[in-house]
């Protein structure tokens, strides 16, 4: 999968800073024009530093501010599997009766626009080959002559006057096609958070959450590294599991995946386990573990940040004050 970030909202950092300092101030001559502070900015390195402190703190608080930043990004390569799971973080988690529900803040705030399989030629599709198969080369065979039958049956419906919508019902999950997707600060902010989570599939997520953040840092603003986090870290620090019950299962042998090496050493104390013992229970732990190091760039057991990521200065506003 390939993500690429075609519009945002301009000067992000400035629009920011700007509603923020008119949230504090009932004079409408106090209202800072973004593009003015951007050019302000320029020759006063006090202002960018300020405007940069509360743009982290927002992107680290989450708070509603993050909801006037949107971006769209053009995703290319994306599997129909991988599109269901996308699309279900229009809903998510409000106190009430759907607590527990996956939910970025609002209905509205994310929106997806698709190629149409229902219109396209697809009797030469192009399909995702999962990493699990691709390093089984017999297992890669027979998964590449049954893609190739469905080709084959697909063009024959086709051939026969059977629509384009009624064939596409043959095309696997692993069909690739092209999405848009556009969606605030806000809600990027929860989809990357959770995602990134070693229960909820990240390695499956990988693509875009590295693709979309590399991206925003060189498009935008190098603090959206910021972004990937696992949700059991709270500014920095280790605070709570919230996959427990999941870990247990897997911990009981009731679950055949491996338990998260972050509850191992968070949770269970194995800051420093027998590696080799926990290979051999579960062959896919060590490459996890160093998945998830790249991808958090955080020890996986400990939690502590591998390399920094940039300091906010002391004297920086304080979005939640």
């Amino acid at each position: 999968m390939k993500a690429t970030l075609i519009a945002w909202t301009q000067r992000p950092v400035e629009t920011i800073y700007s509603i923020w300092e008119a949230s504090r101030s009932t004079a409408t001559s106090n209202v800072l024009d973004p593009a003015v502070l951007e050019t302000v900015a320029a020759s006063r390195s006090s202002l960018r530093e300020d405007m940069e402190a509360l743009f982290i703190r927002v992107i680290d608080s989450g708070i509603p501010v993050a909801e006037n930043l949107s971006f769209t990004f053009l995703l290319d390569d994306v599997s129909v599997a991988f599109r269901e799971q996308l699309v279900r973080h229009r809903i998510g988690v409000k106190v009430g009766e759907l607590l527990g529900v996956d939910l970025v803040p609002g209905l509205t705030d994310s929106t997806w626009w698709a190629q149409s399989m229902r219109v396209l030629d697809m009797s030469q599709f192009e399909y995702e080959v999962p990493k699990t198969i691709a390093a089984d080369l017999p297992v890669r065979r027979i998964y590449e002559q049954t893609m190739k039958a469905i080709r084959l049956g697909y063009q024959s419906m086709i051939n026969a006057g059977v629509p384009a919508e009624d064939a596409r019902m043959l095309l696997p999950l692993a069909t690739t096609h092209r999405i848009s997707w556009t969606l605030n600060l806000a809600a990027l902010k929860h989809v990357i958070g959770k995602r990134g989570c070693w229960i909820l599939q990240a390695g499956f997520w990988e693509p875009f959450i590295e693709g979309a953040v590399e991206e925003l840092c060189e498009k935008v603003h190098p603090a959206f590294r910021r972004l990937i986090e696992p949700p059991c870290i709270k500014e920095g620090e280790f605070r709570e599991c919230l996959f427990e019950l999941d870990n247990k299962q897997r911990l009981a042998g009731k679950d055949p995946l491996p338990p998260c090496s972050l509850y191992l050493g968070k949770v269970t104390g194995l800051d420093a386990p027998d590696e080799t013992e926990l290979e051999r229970k579960w062959p896919r732990f060590l490459p996890m573990v160093r998945q998830y190091s790249r991808l958090w760039n955080r020890n996986a057991y400990t939690g502590e940040a591998l390399v920094p990521k940039p300091a906010v200065p002391k004297e920086a506003h304080d979005p939640k004050g």
